[in-house]
């Protein structure tokens, strides 16, 4: 098809540190993906968003995520895509305390050689 949607949504409850504990605590978050094929060329956009505790970190901190990334593949030939994309994020740094919000931006450039 020459349009593509991909959407992807999460609703739940996990660890999350509030104040000095680990509580459960509701969580959400997903990604949204659109694409159109316009011949060897396929422009896409994807956003991201996430709010909740990051279960895989030590104390589970509060962590949330914003990001927009517009990018385009390009299929030169059977073998070969190339990727652009420019990424602008917004998310909590967690390694350890204070976790704080940092934001940024992205310049992906990708060779994918496929056999």
């Amino acid at each position: 098809q020459p349009f593509g949607l991909q959407v992807e949504y999460n609703v739940g409850r996990g660890p999350e540190l509030v104040g000095r504990e680990v509580l459960e605590r509701p969580l959400h978050g997903g990604y949204a993906l659109a694409s159109l094929k316009l011949g060897q060329f396929m422009p896409y956009v994807r956003g991201v968003l996430y709010e909740g505790g990051k279960k895989h970190e030590k104390n589970a901190p509060s962590y949330r995520v914003r990001e927009l990334e517009v990018g385009v593949e390009w299929q030169a030939f059977k073998a070969l895509e190339l990727t652009a994309a420019y990424t602008v994020a917004s998310r909590t740094h967690a390694p350890d305390p204070p976790y704080t919000q940092e934001t940024g931006r992205l310049l992906r450039l990708q060779a994918q050689f496929n056999y």
